[in-house]
Order: C-alpha cells, then structure tokens, then sequence
C-alpha cells in the first residue's frame, strides 16, 4: 500500500534539508500540512507541490536577474 502521510521529521530527510526549514516552508505557506490527533503531517502530493512552488519561485527569480542584465 502506497504510504499517504508523512511526518514532518521524514519530510526534511525526503527533501534533504533540516526540520526547522520544514517549518519555515510550512509557515510561509508552501507546505500543506494537517493534524492528526497531535501529530502534524503532510503528504507525497504537498511535497511534490512544495518543491514544484520552490523551482518556479527560482525560475521567475532567474528571469528578474536576466532582465536586469538587458
């Protein structure tokens, strides 16, 4: 069976990067998350959606930088 939550501790291993950017990632928005009893968690899709929301935020940043130079 397909897993269908993951707890934040797995999403920062998953990404590669650390707990309290999970956090910051989620604070500002750009990774769903939800609660089960006491524990937080998210999703393969919203992690997928929040690395998906990260490569366009650098895309559109790489164009302002390229403007610039015109």
């Amino acid at each position: 069976m397909e897993q269908i939550t993951v707890s934040l501790k797995d999403t920062a291993k998953a990404l590669g990067i650390s707990r309290p950017t999970v956090y910051k990632l989620i604070h500002e928005g750009k990774l769903a998350t939800f609660m089960i009893g006491s524990r937080r968690l998210t999703t393969p899709q919203a992690i997928r959606n929040c690395i998906q929301s990260c490569e366009q935020k650098e895309i559109d940043k790489s164009t302002l930088n390229i403007r610039e130079l015109l």
